[in-house]
């Protein structure tokens, strides 16, 4: 039953833009203080390995599924800031960048329940072998395609090894797709593949496989070698509970329950997507009962926290937040220059000093967000609870603009340069407040070290070619950086291509490769916290907070929800309870 709602939507626009003039004003306005109280963070804990034999696998159940099947004429609406081209390709790769509109309609090769430990889900069972390198995976019997056909151990490898990872996979540049290239499968039942790898994969499942990978899941291989994934895109027949049913680009996607799905049954009938970029208005138009679910920016978290029948649910630990510097080379790059400010490591420490983000938590975060005070680490990732790492986070980079002010005076810092920091234009959905993050930071180091920063949003593709060419561009720092913080260093270390930490790209590289060659989980741990305090000690680029990523929902109409712990995307829609 949906609830009834008095305030017009106008009167909440209305509240929505003046909190937020009142926020950027300075990032130190007094916020009124939120009626409900946040949730507990949740206790920092290390992601378990990959299930060792089949036997524990089995042991392992999925997330729990209404019993009593899809409610007739049930029907969810979302309004997200970003809803993906379900069956529009996309750069070459139709499940790259489909987030969340493609994860209906398709299946995960696994689940993750929320500290980020493997569940059962295309794949029923398995044994990853000695050093994780000789994997028997079984998958279920009981999949069907929406074409009708049943899937087997021959789409499953498709679907893994050749489409995704092989030496000629659609996927194949990402870092964690090395161990597939050097693979050799083997269908050796009907629903049974063996697969023998020539290094180790000991990040593979968790990373490349679940839900953290939103452009991985089985797919109908006969079906897309014969017609060509073209073809497919035209009319998607996948295995996932939902069927696309309608696509306006950019306005709204809508679904329909697939019946034959072999899980079980998902609550809602129809599914309805909204693409909504203002934080404002989906804000208003849950006020206003229009929708069921936003993606909910956190700076609108305290006026969602006061709107009846209203709950927030809360994806932890989802998105590190930072600020990279650029123009940082080395003798020799093309864009080198040994006067550039940025080049001495006390200009990079005057700009993270300056920044204090305690009061940005604060202000923008409803103090839910956390310190990224061990960069490129958060609660669930491997390293983040070593002891090396632990020790940042025991002592936080400080907050002392009168140390900053006197480490640009000590540099030489040129106090009439104009610093010019972009940020890319397309909003991501784990960050939707970048943009007043960014304003808050630029107002800090106004204040706080007396320089003139500028922001300017612009199609950061198009400097892209120039960072990793290494050639000087006319921005000094990027605003457009956030990572997403999975459960495993391992792939967190993709990041670092050319165009993040110039100056120290071979020795990070020195760093990574024996992070994403270990099958330790304790020397992945260590080298992962080691990998943190270099990054910091050397000021590489200005980290700040890890965040949640937010939803309201109608609380009379949704009885549960359990995102996954560092899966930047809402993957579980199809999980979603409703209130009978």
């Amino acid at each position: 039953m949906r609830r009834t709602k008095s305030v017009p939507t106008t009167i909440l626009r209305l509240m929505a833009i003046a909190a937020f003039c009142i926020l950027f004003a300075a990032c130190g306005a007094q916020e009124r203080e939120p009626e409900a109280a946040p949730p507990a963070a949740p206790a920092p804990v290390t992601v378990p390995a990959p299930a060792p034999t089949a036997a524990a696998a089995a042991a392992v159940q999925p997330p729990s599924m209404p019993g009593s099947g899809t409610i007739p004429g049930s029907v969810l609406t979302m309004a997200m800031e970003s809803i993906g081209d379900t069956i529009v390709e996309t750069r070459g790769d139709p499940m790259d960048g489909c987030r969340p509109g493609c994860l209906l309609i398709k299946d995960d090769f696994w689940l993750m329940d929320p500290v980020g430990e493997l569940l059962p889900h295309v794949v029923d069972s398995w044994e990853f072998g000695p050093d994780t390198q000789s994997w028997v995976l079984t998958m279920r019997d009981d999949i069907a395609f929406q074409n009708g056909r049943n899937a087997d151990a021959n789409d499953l490898l498709w679907s893994i090894v050749t489409d995704h990872y092989g030496p000629e996979g659609r996927k194949s540049q990402q870092s964690y797709a090395e161990s597939f290239q050097t693979a050799r499968p083997e269908v050796i039942d009907t629903h049974v593949l063996k697969i023998d790898f020539d290094m180790p994969t000991v990040a593979l499942p968790d990373m490349a496989l679940t839900i953290n990978a939103e452009h991985t899941g089985l797919y109908p291989s006969k079906e897309i070698i014969a017609d060509g994934w073209e073809a497919m895109l035209e009319n998607p027949t996948f295995s996932g509970p939902y069927k696309v049913t309608k696509q306006v680009p950019a306005e709204v996607n809508e679904y329909e329950v697939f019946v034959d799905w072999w899980h079980a049954p998902p609550d809602w009938e129809r599914m309805v997507m909204r693409h909504v970029p203002e934080a404002a208005t989906r804000l208003a138009l849950i006020g206003a009962n229009q929708v069921d679910v936003i993606a909910l920016s956190a700076v609108t978290l305290p006026q969602a926290l006061e709107i009846d029948g209203v709950k927030i649910i809360e994806q932890p630990a989802t998105v590190h937040t930072q600020i990279g510097f650029t123009n940082v080379f080395n003798p020799g790059d093309p864009g080198y220059d040994a006067d550039y400010p940025f080049a001495d490591a006390r200009v990079r420490e005057a700009f993270n000093i300056s920044v204090d983000r305690d009061l940005i938590i604060e202000k923008i975060y409803a103090g839910r967000s956390v310190r990224q005070d061990a960069p490129m680490l958060a609660v669930g990732m491997r390293g983040f609870t070593h002891s090396t790492a632990q020790a940042m986070v025991d002592d936080p980079i400080p907050f002392d603009p009168e140390r900053a002010r006197q480490l640009l005076e000590e540099a030489g810092f040129p106090k009439d340069l104009e610093v010019k920091m972009f940020q890319g234009t397309f909003i991501l959905s784990g960050a939707p407040e970048l943009s007043e993050l960014n304003e808050a930071v630029l107002t800090q180091w106004r204040e706080n070290l007396g320089v003139n920063v500028t922001l300017t949003p612009i199609d950061a593709s198009s400097v892209r070619d120039a960072q990793v060419n290494r050639e000087m561009m006319d921005y000094h720092l990027d605003a457009s950086t956030r990572n997403s913080t999975e459960p495993l260093i391992t792939t967190r270390a993709r990041y670092f291509k050319d165009r993040y930490n110039q100056a120290s790209f071979d020795e990070i590289q020195a760093r990574r490769e024996p992070i994403l060659a270990s099958t330790d989980e304790v020397e992945i741990a260590r080298l992962s916290a080691e990998l943190s305090k270099y990054i910091r000690d050397n000021w590489l680029y200005i980290p700040l907070t890890t965040n949640p990523l937010f939803f309201a929902v109608v609380s009379e109409k949704i009885a549960d929800w359990k995102p996954t712990i560092g899966a930047p995307w809402p993957h579980y829609f199809e999980y979603i309870e409703a209130v009978r």
